[in-house]
């Protein structure tokens, strides 16, 4: 029961870790945070399911997309900006630069102001880092949504673009989610646990960052092998369980045939004569000859 709990928390992106699950079911309960996770992917395969993790490339994409509106309507807030000024002085000399800060709050000055080479090598370091995390448990632990902020995020510093990803755009990204589930949560709490998300984000792509060594590799790819060999122990065993059960399920429908046959005969040919016993038959035969000797004697 537990480990369908476990499975099913994931299945509604409502994660709860195996061991805050096994601690509230009481100790040993379950075979404890191992005995779920050993579970899980038993009962995934008997009932069937398939597991589908998205990438978080297209919400990159889309972020990328937000940043570049942004930046296009600064420009043009800027451009009208100096205008306004250069008109009030009498079309004078030159305005001022017009500061993409207050044309684009959602981005940020620094963002805002970034030359588009700057920009074009945080995006393509944002794509190494969302495949840097795809390596970890990312996938698993946090929606895509999430784990593009956090490549984007790494993706500006690794350029960097002092500031990253300002508190506006967060907030924004958080309305835009909770619009689309219809949710009614606090904005400011979901943007501090989307901060936290994020930093837990940064630890698991620092860790997936490292290359592993020869003996850690040869390790992960014994467990993996013996995850499969105990898989396919199972299928096997399924398998024979299943036929098992048909065999007996035939064994017991061709029964049940045969018995319904000899219903319909003994209705149609009526009781069968009763068997007499070796006593009862001895004693009719012996009061055959009786008879035959008295029926002899009456003769004489």
């Amino acid at each position: 029961m537990l480990s369908a709990v476990y499975v099913a928390a994931k299945a509604e992106e409502s994660y709860v870790s195996a061991e805050r699950l096994a601690a509230a079911a009481g100790a040993g309960a379950a075979g404890g945070a191992q005995g779920l996770l050993r579970r899980e992917p038993l009962m995934l395969q008997a009932l069937e399911f398939d597991l589908l993790v998205y990438l978080p490339h297209r919400a990159l994409e889309g972020f990328w997309a937000d940043v570049g509106a942004a930046r296009v309507e600064a420009k043009k807030k800027g451009r009208r900006g100096r205008e306004e000024e250069n008109g009030g002085r009498g079309g004078g000399g030159g305005g001022g630069s017009g500061s993409a800060a207050s044309a684009a709050p959602l981005i940020g000055e620094a963002l805002a102001a970034a030359p588009a080479k700057t920009l074009a090598a945080a995006r393509r370091a944002s794509l190494g880092a969302c495949d840097v995390l795809m390596r970890s448990d990312a996938g698993l632990l946090f929606p895509p949504g999430q784990v593009a902020l956090a490549a984007m995020r790494s993706g500006l510093k690794k350029a960097g673009v002092r500031g990253g990803l300002p508190r506006e755009f967060l907030e924004r990204a958080v309305s835009r989610a909770t619009a689309t589930a219809g949710g009614h949560k606090n904005p400011e709490t979901l943007v501090s646990s989307l901060e936290e998300a994020m930093q837990s984000l940064d630890a698991l792509g620092a860790a997936a960052a490292v290359s592993p060594s020869p003996d850690a590799a040869r390790a992960a790819d014994a467990r993996v092998r013996t995850a499969r060999a105990s898989l396919a122990a199972a299928q096997r065993a399924a398998a024979a369980a299943a036929d098992a059960g048909a065999s007996e399920a035939r064994a017991s429908k061709i029964a049940a045939k045969r018995a319904a046959a000899a219903a319909r005969e003994a209705e149609l040919l009526g009781p069968a004569p009763a068997l007499r016993t070796d006593e009862e038959v001895a004693a009719m035969k012996s009061k055959r000859r009786k008879s035959e000797v008295a029926a002899a004697g009456g003769g004489e």
